[in-house]
């Protein structure tokens, strides 16, 4: 009876430790896994500050050119004209008498896109 009773203690023991072990060899392969994951994002986090360096760098010069640019054009006093040249090549349409009501719709779409547009000019014509 005894004996027995000390197998079954040895039993016991041999299958916690065979549970123990099963369970730091998992808890050692997370660990493992988890060092693997902590380098790769150490790695990503040095190539995004890289980037934002980059990225604060490239802000900078643009405001320097910005700067530099606006400066430099400060002095400019010419007057930019813009002359809009669809204007010259086509004006406001007369309806006739023989005109079509569809044709009469068509004029009347066409003479207030040239007003719209040509409005400079129309004083001209």
């Amino acid at each position: 009876m005894m004996a027995y009773l000390i197998l079954g203690g040895v039993a016991v023991v041999l299958v916690s430790g065979s549970i123990a072990h099963y369970k730091i060899r998992k808890a050692s392969q997370e660990i493992d896994c988890l060092f693997k994951q902590n380098e790769q994002l150490q790695q990503e986090n040095a190539v995004a500050q890289t980037q934002v360096k980059h990225f604060e760098t490239r802000i900078k010069k643009t405001t320097a050119l910005l700067i530099a640019m606006g400066l430099l054009t400060a002095c400019n006093n010419k007057a930019i004209s813009v002359i809009n040249p669809s204007c010259s090549g086509f004006g406001i349409i007369k309806a006739s008498r023989q005109d079509t009501t569809e044709t009469l719709r068509q004029i009347a779409v066409h003479n207030a896109t040239y007003r719209e547009i040509c409005k400079e000019t129309n004083d001209d014509h």
